[in-house]
């Protein structure tokens, strides 16, 4: 079996983002691996399911839990193509994914800074990759392109109401 580092285990979140966005769901992807072998690779899946729950980080636990038979996930490695939302990384806690690597922070949906009392925080790593960025920004301009401005590096901007 293949031994995963930061850059392989992003490196397959990427390509189930690229799958996702092929195929008309937003370009999303995420992966688990534990002790260095992948477990899991998911995209996003919430249009061609017409489920809101089914972001890449959720399919990816759902599938790195039943690869295990555990719902303890607390020696395993999450990559992520962009930064969690706050849905995605309280399943991250409530699954005690022991460490989170992100490919691009995302400021608009992102949820990392949520931290409740009760769970171990994972240890958190940001690595800046350009394609992960490009992703991003080409998710927040399919998801509200009349109303959302992308700038920067995956900057949005909601218009102001009056």
């Amino acid at each position: 079996m293949e031994s995963y580092n930061d850059q392989a285990g992003l490196a397959e979140a990427t390509a189930a983002a690229r799958k996702a966005a092929e195929i008309g769901d937003d370009p999303y992807g995420a992966a688990i691996t534990n002790g260095g072998t992948l477990l899991a690779a998911a995209r996003n899946t919430v249009h061609s399911q017409h489920d809101p729950s089914n972001h890449a980080e959720v399919n990816a636990i759902r599938k790195a839990a039943a690869e295990l038979g555990t719902e303890d996930l607390s020696n395993c490695t999450l990559y992520a193509t962009c930064e969690p939302c706050p849905m995605c990384w309280s399943l991250i806690l409530w699954s005690r994914i022991g460490r989170v690597v992100i490919g691009a922070k995302d400021p608009l949906y992102g949820g990392t800074d949520y931290q409740p009392k009760a769970f171990p925080r994972p240890e958190l790593i940001f690595i800046e990759s350009p394609e992960c960025e490009a992703l991003l920004k080409e998710a927040v301009s399919k998801q509200r392109p009349s109303s959302v401005g992308v700038a920067g590096i995956g900057l949005a901007t909601f218009p102001t109401t009056q």
